[in-house]
């Protein structure tokens, strides 16, 4: 089992990074292209890894969901108190806050329903947010980042 999930990880870690970098137009395409990176992948492993990381169809090429979050939204409106974010483990991170306000940031994130997260644990000044696996926690992280650096 352990090396189904070392596969599925791979797979999708290079999903991310095919749809980052091409136009793909059909799932039998992408299987090809994950094939030509050497990684098996069959038509309803490339559905069920498109359906998890959230991607969608915009005018006939798969697109994965916008790591910025709405301009209107309740994270936008707190993100001001995050401090630094960092990894802890394959399925963590912990983001830090000014003091008092964790609840409410990570209330934000819960509110967002990003594919990536599965749920927030928080505390005063920081909280911890739970990803699936390793993929969905680097693009949370990208996520973080680009929010970060267009602050």
């Amino acid at each position: 089992m352990p090396l189904d999930r070392e596969h599925q990880d791979r797979r999708r870690k290079a999903t991310v990074e095919i749809l980052r970098d091409t136009k793909v137009g059909s799932q039998q395409e992408l299987a090809d292209l994950l094939r030509k990176k050497g990684i098996e992948a069959t038509q309803s492993s490339v559905s069920r890894d498109l359906q998890d990381l959230g991607a969608v169809r915009v005018d006939g090429v798969y697109e994965l969901p916008a790591l910025a979050p709405p301009p209107d939204s309740e994270f936008e409106r707190v993100r001001e108190f995050i401090r630094t974010v960092q990894t802890v483990g394959q399925h963590r991170a912990l983001v830090t806050t000014d003091a008092g306000a964790a609840r409410i940031v990570a209330r934000a994130v819960d509110l967002e329903k990003w594919p990536e997260v599965v749920g927030t644990v928080s505390g005063e000044d920081s909280f911890v947010i739970l990803t699936k696996d390793i993929v969905f926690l680097k693009l949370l992280l990208l996520r973080f980042k680009k929010f970060m650096t267009n602050y």
